[in-house]
């Protein structure tokens, strides 16, 4: 049993989401821990560009690492609309946290 089954259709619905609300630049956070949050964020990064959309920025990170280098990055070029966060609990929440704290 494997919940990557969904990835494919959950991940295209996030970048439609998001193209729907007019969000056109996108920066993708991955966790590269497991192939589920790869396969998200490759399925919905290549899904939202082919709605039209932007990559302003890819970052990897590893579940546990602290993303606040990562932030200085993103706010350092071009402001995304939308962040996707392909990740899971507890990295994926303290790296939306740390996107929280410290994005200005």
């Amino acid at each position: 049993f494997s919940m990557g089954n969904g990835t494919p259709g959950e991940s295209s619905v996030m970048a439609e989401f998001a193209f729907a609300e007019g969000w056109k630049n996108a920066v993708f956070l991955t966790d590269t821990s497991i192939k589920y949050t790869v396969g998200q964020c490759d399925v919905a990064q290549k899904r939202f560009e082919e709605l039209g959309g932007t990559t302003v920025g890819t970052y990897d990170y590893v579940q546990g690492e602290s993303i606040v280098e990562t932030v200085s990055q993103i706010t350092a070029g071009t402001e995304p609309d939308v962040v996707f966060n392909c990740g899971y609990s507890p990295g994926g929440a303290q790296a939306a946290k740390d996107l929280r704290d410290t994005t200005p």
